[in-house]
């Protein structure tokens, strides 16, 4: 770590203000990472399909090959699906829409006790 600060040092850097930001700007960086890889729905299975403006789902969604329906989610205009990540998320980016792991906190109950049995 000396290191790294005498060369930044001797590139006319003042250590202690740059090497502060540096590293506030490097945990942002990683957090924000944390968290969008947290909020990626799996590859294949279940997921939420949220809409981020007044565009429909359901009808751009019925078009897709490989796209299952399987209930409502709790947030306005969602629906829970199931299909492959890699196939719907350029669609539904498309489409104004982002796509959420189904976690339970985001499902509707009915879909909820059908996951249980």
């Amino acid at each position: 770590m000396e290191i790294a600060v005498e060369q930044y040092r001797k590139a006319g850097g003042s250590s202690a203000k740059g090497l502060n930001l540096l590293l506030c700007l490097q945990t942002v960086i990683i957090v924000g990472m944390m968290i969008i890889l947290a909020l990626m729905p799996a590859s294949r299975g279940p997921m939420i399909v949220v809409p981020l403006s007044d565009i429909p789902i359901k009808p751009w969604l019925d078009e897709q090959q490989g796209a299952t329906l399987l209930g409502l989610g709790r947030l306005p205009g969602s629906i829970i699906v199931s299909g492959e990540r890699d196939a719907l998320l350029p669609v539904a980016i498309a489409h104004h829409a982002i796509m959420l792991p189904a976690l339970p906190v985001l499902c509707e109950q009915n879909y909820i006790q059908q996951e249980a049995r």
